[in-house]
């Protein structure tokens, strides 16, 4: 961190950080973290460009993340490059499904050409002769755009876009990255209409920190609406038998935790009373289609179609279980896997 308050002392406005690992080694976070203490996120004058290439990009990863970090409120410029256009609910999993789409693909692609050029009937596989065929893979319309690469495997012609982060121009697009031009500014292509004025800046900034303040406050009280109304569920379900469903350590959690801190950072403890709720009635054997369309009426963040999903295909398995029935079970488990 040293690094940052060199760059402090040399008033150097425009900060890069790579983090190819960052899902490990959580270096964007602890910068950001770092960098709030020094004060660099209230210098309006300060750019902050965060590359990560596997878009995992934690702190930036929806509201809640932001919000912890104060990230709306701040006016240093925050900049990363992502793959595909992040949305206001968990862009990181926007880039997460996209990655793994491209994926899939590519390892398809690759086996397909592996089997269709084996002359030798063998039950070795060659890592070389593999490695060969990802290099074949060419997708045009890949998630994460084009997906080309050349002889020693390098992804070639594809694009990374700039996007801001925090503030009333939260993932606005700013810029075009690509690999083939030779100098650096032939690479990053700015859109002329954001090249902001300070001056400009300075005049609307009271405006800018009045709306974040609310988009802070509304944010908040979506989030407690959806605690409250997830602990009338609870409640009406026997809160004290799901409670005493949770392990020692969640158990324990919960008595010391404030209603604030189950707010801000109580997401783990809430899903698992979800869990002990949705638990219990599979171990009553009763439908859960009613429990569920209310969990996602009432915190459709905190159970999302996802976990309704997910509940649904326990229901299933649970029911085949007791099935004497070898066709109906038979149903159920494969209803249960689509």
């Amino acid at each position: 961190m040293e690094i940052l308050r060199s760059s402090q002392i040399s008033r150097q406005r425009r900060i890069i950080i790579c983090s190819p690992r960052d899902s490990r080694d959580h270096l964007i976070r602890k910068i950001l973290e770092k960098a709030k203490s020094f004060n660099l996120l209230s210098n309006k004058r300060q750019n902050f460009i965060f590359v990560d290439p596997s878009s995992y990009l934690e702190p930036f990863s929806g509201a809640t993340q932001m919000y912890q970090l104060g990230l709306f409120s701040a006016r240093a410029f925050l900049y990363a490059f992502r793959y595909i256009q992040p949305s206001f609910g968990q862009p990181s999993q926007d880039a997460n499904r996209a990655t793994s789409l491209d994926a899939a693909k590519i390892t398809t692609m690759a086996l397909n050409y592996y089997i269709s050029t084996q002359t030798v009937l063998t039950n070795e596989f060659s890592d070389d002769r593999f490695l060969v065929a990802m290099k074949k893979v060419n997708i045009p319309f890949g998630e994460t755009g084009v997906i080309r690469f050349n002889s020693t495997g390098q992804r070639i012609d594809y694009q990374l876009d700039l996007y801001t982060h925090g503030g009333e121009n939260m993932y606005k697009k700013v810029a075009d990255w690509v690999p083939s031009p030779k100098t650096a500014n032939a690479r990053m292509q700015w859109k002329r209409s954001n090249k902001v004025s300070h001056r400009t800046a300075e005049f609307d900034e009271a405006q800018k920190l009045e709306k974040i303040s609310l988009q802070n406050v509304r944010m908040l009280l979506h989030q407690v609406e959806e605690v409250l109304g997830l602990w009338k569920v609870l409640v009406d379900h026997q809160f004290h038998v799901l409670a005493a469903a949770l392990t020692k350590d969640q158990q324990n959690q919960l008595r010391s935790m404030t209603f604030k801190n189950l707010v801000i950072n109580g997401r783990e403890l809430c899903a698992a009373l979800i869990t002990c709720l949705i638990t219990r009635f599979l171990q009553d054997n009763a439908k859960i289609d009613n429990i569920s369309s209310i969990l996602r009426n009432v915190c459709p963040n905190l159970y999302s179609t996802d976990d309704a999903t997910c509940s649904m295909a326990n229901e299933l398995l649970h029911a085949s279980k007791a099935n004497q029935n070898q066709g109906e079970k038979q149903r159920q488990l494969y209803e249960a896997l689509r």
